[in-house]
């Protein structure tokens, strides 16, 4: 899996593939580790990709959300749809990460 990030108005985009699973996150892990480090503002996380979400894609997305909150900055997903959002909601964490349905809405809701 190759991570992409780019710079927005408000807070950092970090897209990714087609699958968050075990095996994508074990070759990611050390760009995972380094985003949280380099980005210096909030994250935004592109999910509009991703097909295939299990339950170590869920850790790394609440691993992130913890890490940038005891920093004071916040996370969100975008482009959430099919079986990972149904999981996300089955799961409540849309509770407490914020979802935005692509950057326009983002931008508009901060």
């Amino acid at each position: 899996m190759e991570l992409n990030t780019w710079h927005g108005q408000k807070c950092d985009v970090v897209s990714l593939g087609v699958s968050l699973n075990v095996e994508t996150i074990i070759e990611v892990r050390s760009e995972l580790d380094y985003l949280l480090q380099d980005c210096q503002e909030d994250i935004l996380i592109d999910m509009s990709d991703v097909e295939e979400l299990d339950s170590s894609g869920i850790s790394v997305l609440v691993y992130f959300y913890r890490r940038l909150k005891l920093e004071k900055r916040g996370m969100g997903v975008m482009g959430l749809h099919g079986k990972p959002d149904e999981l996300v909601k089955m799961l409540r964490i849309d509770k407490a990460i914020p979802q935005f349905i692509n950057y326009e809405d983002y931008l508009t809701r901060h």
